[in-house]
C-alpha cells in the first residue's frame, strides 16, 4: 500500500476513533454536535457515522420528541454488543478480571487468590486462568488493560519489582497475555488506575481535581487535575507509600507511611501485639479482614492498632492537599470497608490538622466500587487505548 494511501487511512481511523470516544463518554449525541465537537463539517461526520453504523459500531436511538416544531433530532449511541475489553487488577492477595461491553457497561468478573509464595509461573497460570472465565463466547475481544502494582516496565508489561510478592522480579505479564489472546494489552500503575475507575464508574463522574488514596498491601494514591490523570517522571507520581513520617521514629530512622497505615503494617502490627501476650479474640496468622470484622465487633487490640494509624494517615493526606488542593480525597481498598467508623474519625483527624489555618480541608468521601475499582480502571483504559484500523 503507497505512504499516502496508508497514512489517509490511518487519519480517517484516528478521526473515527476519536468519534466514537466523544460519542460514549456524551451517552448520546446528534451528529450536529459531533461535528461542532470535531470541527468538521457535517457532510463530513455524515459519512464517517453512516460507515460506523453499517459497520455495527454506533446505533441511533429513538427520536426524542420536539420541544419545538420542527425535526427532532436523532441520537447517536455506541453499541454495546460491538465488542467487549477486559480489565484485570494484580496485586498482592488476589487477581480480578472484569469484563465490559464496548458501551462501558459491567459484565462479569473473576477473582483468583494469590500467594505470597507463588513463583512466576504458578502466577502466569493464575492470571490465565482468570481471564479466560471472563472471555466472552461469541463477542470479539477489541483489548485487555492490566493493573499492575510495584515498579512497572510499561512498553511491554513487566513487572519488574514488588515487595509484596518477594518470589517475583522480572514477570513478563504483557508477554504471557498477548502470547495466550493475541489481542491488544495495555498497562499502568494501580494507584492511576484505580483513579480512572473512579472517573469513569464512580459516583462523582464529574469530578476533574482529586486524589484517590488506595490503601490494601501498601498505599498509593491516583491524581487527577484537570480531569488528567499525572503521572509523574517515569510514572512515579503518588508512590506516597514511601513517604518518611517525622515525629514518629528517631532522626535517621524515619518508618515509611506504608510501615505504618497500610493492611499490612496492620497485620504486623497485631502479630507483634499478639506475641507480646496482648488479650484478643484475634489469633496469629489472622488477616486484614479478620482484623476489620474485629474492630467492627469492638475487639480492644484491632480497635487500638487501626485507632493509632488513622493520625498518621490524616497527617499524610493533610500534607497532599496542601500541596495539590483537590476537591475531593476519594479512600478505597481494605478499610473502607469500615465505612463510618473509620472515616468520621479520619475527618476529624483531618480538621484537626486543619485547624487554625486559612483554608477548608477537602472533602473526604469513600469509594463506592469496593474491590473493583482497578479492574474498572484497567477496562476503562483498553477501551480509551482501542483505535479502529482501517489498513
Amino acid at each position: 500500500m503507497p505512504k499516502e494511501i496508508k497514512r489517509k487511512k490511518e487519519l480517517i481511523a484516528g478521526i473515527e476513533s476519536k468519534l466514537l470516544g466523544i460519542v460514549r463518554e456524551a451517552d448520546g449525541i446528534s451528529r450536529l454536535s459531533l461535528s461542532k465537537q470535531l470541527s468538521l463539517a457535517p457532510s463530513t461526520v455524515g459519512i464517517y457515522v453512516e460507515r460506523l453504523l453499517e459497520e455495527g459500531f454506533l446505533v441511533e436511538a429513538k427520536k426524542k420528541k420536539a420541544l419545538k416544531s420542527g425535526r427532532p433530532e436523532v441520537q447517536l449511541l455506541v453499541n454495546p454488543e460491538r465488542g467487549e475489553f477486559i480489565g484485570i487488577d494484580f496485586f498482592a492477595e488476589r487477581i480480578m478480571a472484569m469484563a465490559v461491553d464496548f458501551g462501558n457497561n459491567k459484565l462479569r468478573e473473576h477473582v483468583v487468590a494469590v500467594c505470597k509464595t507463588d513463583s512466576a509461573d504458578i502466577l502466569g497460570k493464575k492470571l490465565i486462568q482468570c481471564i479466560e472465565n471472563v472471555f466472552p463466547e461469541n463477542r470479539e475481544v477489541l483489548g485487555i488493560g492490566i493493573s499492575i502494582p510495584g515498579s512497572l516496565e510499561k512498553k511491554y508489561g513487566t513487572l519488574i519489582k514488588y515487595k509484596w510478592l518477594p518470589n517475583i522480579e522480572n514477570f513478563e505479564i504483557g508477554k504471557i497475555v498477548r502470547d495466550k489472546f493475541n489481542v491488544p494489552v495495555s498497562f499502568e500503575n494501580t494507584a492511576n488506575l484505580m483513579a480512572l475507575g473512579e472517573m469513569k464508574f464512580g459516583c462523582d463522574r464529574n469530578l476533574d481535581d482529586f486524589v484517590s488514596v488506595t490503601i490494601r498491601s501498601g498505599i498509593g494514591c491516583g491524581v487527577v487535575i484537570d480531569s488528567k490523570i499525572v503521572a509523574g517522571e517515569n510514572n512515579l507520581c503518588g508512590e506516597i507509600e514511601y513517604w518518611k513520617c517525622p515525629g514518629v521514629g528517631e532522626i535517621g530512622q524515619l518508618p515509611e507511611l506504608g510501615e505504618l497505615v497500610s493492611s499490612s503494617a496492620i497485620i504486623t502490627q497485631v502479630e507483634e501485639q499478639l506475641t507480646a501476650g496482648a488479650e484478643s479474640s484475634l489469633i496469629k496468622g489472622c488477616g486484614i479482614k479478620d482484623i476489620l470484622k474485629a474492630f467492627q465487633e469492638g475487639d480492644s487490640l484491632a480497635v487500638k492498632v487501626i485507632g493509632k494509624s488513622i493520625p498518621v494517615l490524616a497527617w499524610a493526606l493533610g500534607q497532599m492537599s496542601l500541596a495539590l488542593a483537590p476537591k475531593k480525597l476519594l479512600l478505597a481498598g481494605d478499610f473502607a470497608e469500615l465505612k463510618d467508623s473509620w472515616h468520621l474519625p479520619l475527618k476529624e483527624a483531618l480538621d484537626e490538622y486543619y485547624n487554625g489555618l486559612p483554608m477548608q480541608p477537602p472533602i473526604i468521601a469513600l469509594s463506592t466500587l469496593g474491590e473493583s475499582c482497578a479492574a474498572l480502571g484497567a477496562a476503562s483504559m483498553a477501551v480509551q487505548n482501542w483505535r479502529l484500523s482501517r489498513l
